[in-house]
């Protein structure tokens, strides 16, 4: 086998490897299967020792805060069952904390975007055409529309805002993104229904 033959052999491997690798953790996150024992070996083995270490860390008062919550994530990474309880323990806290974080990081974009509007109403044949789009000449209540145009092609962003703020208006939404460094995406606390008691007493 000459040398040429014998690189695109092994290149031939690495690549079905990493193929079947893909899959098999696709197929491990969306569908939970998993595969035999035997093959698992090798990796369950190193999981072991890691999240062993890591448990040995987390509970070590001695050290210091950052060095256990750095094993609790080595924790939670090896054992997603593990994130799921704790996160179902905390009314979701843990979920809708990286929702909220994911969508700041959208909303900020989209604030830059908004920022950057000018720059494109400044040409006027882009203008006119973006007048008509938008069925406004107003240029503040222009870039609003392109604003709330732009949210709405994001479905990440649309989707947090839809669950987290359902009683806000379109406006309501777009004063959010624009105050987005205020208000952090930080939605109003849930309104609880209470029973008054408006008998007399006896």
């Amino acid at each position: 086998m000459t040398s040429s033959q014998s690189d695109s052999f092994s290149i031939g491997k690495f690549l079905g490897g990493l193929a079947v690798g893909v899959v098999l953790t696709y197929a491990y996150t969306r569908y939970r299967w998993e595969m035999p024992a035997v093959v698992r070996l090798p990796a369950t083995v190193t999981s072991s020792v890691i999240s062993a270490t890591a448990d040995s860390d987390l509970y070590n008062w001695n050290l210091p805060f950052e060095t256990r919550q750095r094993a609790a994530a080595v924790i939670l990474g090896q054992n997603p069952d593990r994130f799921i309880e704790l996160d179902n323990a905390t009314d979701h806290v843990l979920m809708r904390e990286m929702e909220r974080q994911r969508a700041v990081r959208l909303a900020l974009i989209a604030k830059e975007k908004y920022a950057a509007y000018q720059m494109g109403l400044d040409k006027p044949a882009l203008r006119k055409m973006l007048e008509r789009k938008h069925e406004t000449s107003d240029p503040e209540e222009l870039k609003r529309r392109m604003l709330a145009a732009d949210i709405d092609e994001d479905p990440i962003l649309t989707g947090y805002l839809r669950d987290r703020f359902p009683d806000f208006s379109r406006e309501q939404r777009i004063d959010l993104i624009l105050n987005v460094g205020q208000n952090g995406l930080i939605p109003p606390p849930r309104q609880v229904a209470t029973e008054v008691d408006l008998s007399l007493p006896r």
